[in-house]
């Protein structure tokens, strides 16, 4: 049997998509408690142990940092994935991935915007700020990637979070030449 878990993390929450025999099996999101980020990379800690642990896996494939302009922002995405992987370690697993986010979502069939729907976009909302441009961007693409997965599998995913693991494992299958384990 041939199983790995797919992880799209944040510092507050885990996404996760298990994948057993090359199918989707189950997946989920766990939030993480606490208003600091010490409390808070206790609890990913503990729980996404918990979650190793009912689903032990030798292979964990994880999003990579996107790079972010604000410094923080990343360390703090960096402490959390160190958490989530350290107790996946912890659990047993022994072989892990990073999937570039640009990939995974090419992959499923929802590439970076282009030059000309941007400028679509701002001619059907003329006079907005490079923000909301940004933002409504960002929202448009997560809307597709739910709408991609739920039609590929057959379910009902409502959470960018989940659908975004899940998108990571599928990368995962469709590409598994490009999955550097290590």
């Amino acid at each position: 049997m041939i199983s790995f878990v797919a992880i799209d993390s944040s510092s507050t929450s885990i996404a996760f998509a298990y994948f057993v025999d090359n199918e989707l099996y189950k997946y989920g999101k766990i939030k993480f408690s606490g208003k600091d980020l010490t409390t808070r990379l206790r609890d990913a800690a503990r729980k996404t142990q918990g979650l190793f642990l009912a689903l032990p896996v030798d292979k964990v494939v994880i999003e990579s940092s996107f790079y972010s302009a604000n410094p923080s922002t990343a360390t703090n995405l960096a402490l959390c994935q160190g958490a989530i992987l350290g107790a996946a370690a912890v659990c047993g697993s022994n072989e892990f991935a990073k999937v570039v986010p640009a990939n995974w979502q090419r992959n499923l069939g929802n590439p970076p915007w282009n030059k000309e729907q941007k400028l679509e976009l701002k001619n059907k909302f003329p006079d907005r700020s490079k923000g909301w441009y940004s933002s409504e961007v960002r929202k448009r693409r997560k809307e597709k990637t739910i709408e991609l997965i739920n039609e590929r599998y057959d379910i009902l995913v409502e959470d960018d979070d989940v659908a975004d693991s899940i998108g990571v494992g599928t990368y995962v299958l469709d590409r598994p030449e490009k999955i550097q384990w290590k």
